[in-house]
Order: C-alpha cells, then structure tokens, then sequence
C-alpha cells in the first residue's frame, strides 16, 4: 500500500457558534494508506465524515450534508515526521469568503 497525504475542503458545514448557526468551510488533511490516489481520496473523505459526526457544533441535516472533496494528494515516502494522522480542522466563514 501506498501513503498519502490528502488535503480535504469542506463547504456548506453549519455550525452552531454560541448558539447562533454559521455557514462555514474548513480545510483538513488526512493521511491514509491505500492502493491509489483515488481511494486514497475516497478514505480521506471517509475519515473526515466520521470525524464531523463526532462533533457536537456541527448541525447539518441529512438532507443538506457538509460538501468534501479531496483538493490535493500527495503520495509520501513514509509518516515518520508527522505529529498526527488526524490533524485539527480550520474552519472559515462561508458567508466572507464567497464575498472575496
């Protein structure tokens, strides 16, 4: 199996800040060892959606999920030097930056 590095875009996440609900996105990446870059995409976004289920300030609905999609892949020689297979999230306000 081959390593990858997939950086994952989230669009449409609704997020409840302090009571009030936010559209917004992130960034992430996840680390995976698959076959392809094709699964690796597809394990990437795997992951990230088991990871925003577990969040308690994400309230999407069923029928109006989170948008992923993988946006860059890179194949690594190893993970020795990462600190974390699952890195944090950085999210953004959707609302700002459609404006820019």
């Amino acid at each position: 199996m081959k390593k990858y590095q997939v950086l994952v875009e989230g669009r449409n996440v609704w997020m409840d800040i302090n009571g009030e609900r936010k559209n917004g996105g992130f960034y992430t990446c996840r680390f995976v060892e698959e076959k392809n870059e094709k699964d690796a995409a597809n394990a990437a976004i795997e992951l990230v959606k088991n990871a925003l289920r577990s969040r308690d300030d994400i309230v999407n609905t069923k029928s109006d999920p989170p948008l992923l999609q993988a946006d860059e892949i890179e194949e690594l020689e190893s993970f020795d030097n990462i600190e974390s297979l699952e890195p944090a999230f950085i999210f953004h306000d959707e609302d700002k930056r459609d404006k820019h």
